[in-house]
């Protein structure tokens, strides 16, 4: 059976990892592996639905079943230096602005930041979003939609944000539920920490051999490591990309 995985970074599981991020995991799509399933993982860190949805169409006639990763509306694909191409929400662009030194980067970060203020038309975007997932249940007959967020439009589950809460409040961490600061990332693997992306795993494996998908809160494991060991010096500063 191959199996392929779409969506953000609550799918991703290999971007960071193991280099600088040694020691993290495994992720739930490796569970998936371990039980003898092959499986693509096309997620990546921050993408949009229409990315996401682009490697579906590129790729979904390969695969026997399809598990989604639903991020929210409104995320944009931007090519960026000709070469590679970056996912963003304002709060990404505006905070890597505050690091960007190339002058052309630079200007379309600021591009970039204009947009969501004075451009975005959240009414086109949540259209656009259901008629994706739509055409996305349609092309396949076999897709699991795991909504990241309670804005994703998947309402029959569980948003995977709620175990990265849970997280959140066994460490008492009040801030924000997915630290990110200037010198410290959440270096989890699909934001959640081994004992989760386990359970999640274990929740999918039973999709993928009964149909049956039910994730709820009373299946939350509490972090057996401590928050130092999965929220780590920010790999920009790791990899000297910063000056």
């Amino acid at each position: 059976m191959k199996i392929a995985v779409f969506g953000d970074s609550f799918g991703d599981d290999y971007t960071l990892w193991p280099n600088p991020y040694t020691g993290v995991g495994p992720s739930w799509s490796d569970f998936l592996r371990i039980q003898g399933i092959e499986v693509d993982n096309y997620a990546g860190g921050g993408a949009s639905l229409f990315a996401a949805y682009q490697k579906f169409i590129a790729n979904y006639q390969s695969y026997d079943k399809i598990i989604f990763v639903v991020t929210t509306p409104g995320r944009i694909t931007v090519p960026m230096d000709n070469i590679t191409v970056d996912w963003y929400s304002y709060s990404q662009a505006r905070n890597e602005l505050k690091y960007a030194t190339n002058p052309a980067r630079r200007t379309k970060l600021k591009a970039i930041c204009n947009y969501f203020i004075h451009v975005k038309n959240d009414d086109y975007d949540n259209v656009t979003h259901k008629l994706m997932i739509k055409d996305i249940l349609e092309k396949h007959d076999s897709v699991l939609m795991l909504p990241c967020f309670e804005q994703s439009g998947i309402d029959d589950k569980m948003p995977l944000i709620k175990i990265s809460e849970f997280e959140a409040k066994f460490w008492n961490f009040t801030d924000t539920i997915l630290p990110n600061w200037d010198n410290v990332y959440d270096a989890r693997k699909c934001h959640l920490c081994e004992e989760n992306n386990l359970m999640l795993g274990q929740e999918i494996y039973n999709w993928i051999k009964t149909g049956n998908y039910n994730l709820t809160p009373e299946q939350f494991k509490e972090p057996t490591k401590e928050f130092t060991h999965y929220f780590r010096k920010h790999f920009d500063i790791l990899l000297g990309n910063r000056k």
